[in-house]
């Protein structure tokens, strides 16, 4: 006899009843906009509207921008040739503290993210 429930799982195996919230899930499209010197530029869209005009970094930067906004859940990354999304990131938050950083001497990784001091809030233009 099967035991069957009408919960949905957690990532730590524990089951959720169907009166709990489900994490929310935002969606992003991204596109190739550009390939400049350094690289590929993408766009990056959500519920149609771009957020991101250019970035080499479209995942990472619609992160740090979404927090920005408030948003924290999934992240769900489209496209526009594939019937499912390209990849998903867990956490947001998680997600928006980290970059890739690729140099002369080593290849790309990941790295802890520190905004520019030009571009942080508050930042005065002398």
């Amino acid at each position: 006899m099967s035991n069957e429930t009408s919960c949905i799982g957690r990532e730590d195996g524990e089951a959720l009843s169907a009166s709990s919230p489900r994490p929310s899930v935002t969606k992003i499209t991204i596109r190739p906009i550009s390939l400049g010197s350094r690289g590929q530029n993408y766009s990056v869209s959500l519920d149609g509207a771009v957020i991101i005009a250019s970035s080499r970094n479209p995942t990472g930067d619609a992160c740090r921008h979404l927090v920005a906004s408030g948003r924290s859940g999934q992240l769900e990354v489209w496209d526009d040739a594939r019937p499912h999304p390209r990849f998903v990131i867990p956490d947001i938050v998680k997600a928006a503290a980290i970059t890739v950083s690729e140099s002369e001497r080593h290849g790309p990784r990941f790295t802890v993210y520190k905004a520019l001091p030009q571009f942080t809030k508050g930042a005065s233009n002398v």
